[in-house]
């Protein structure tokens, strides 16, 4: 295997250890709350397998989960953008004003 290919690999080697662990913490973070729900309950719940605590984890916990995973999303693409734009790896919001326009 030569350098080159090792290099491309990397990143989708990276994308796919931080999809696993966002998928573990996800799990988990369901099962948190009032009333606690063990990480297998939740998989299987989530499977079908289980309609035990169904109401709580369809109804509450999962929309939770999938919104902040789409706000974290949205913030990063938002700051990668910005930094492309300005062209700056180190560029922050308050390079273009916007955390004066927020206040």
């Amino acid at each position: 295997m030569n350098k080159s290919t090792r290099k491309q690999k990397r990143p989708l080697l990276a994308i796919l250890i931080l999809a696993v662990i966002l998928l573990v913490l996800s799990v988990i973070s369901i099962g948190f709350g009032a009333l606690y729900i063990s990480p297998d309950a939740v998989v299987t719940n989530l499977l079908g397998m289980d309609h035990s605590f169904e109401f709580i984890i369809q109804q509450y916990r999962l929309p939770r989960i999938i919104l902040a995973i789409l706000a974290g999303a949205g913030l990063a693409a938002a700051g990668a953008i910005l930094q492309g734009v300005i062209r700056n790896p180190l560029a922050s919001p308050d390079v273009v004003g916007i955390s004066k326009g927020s206040g």
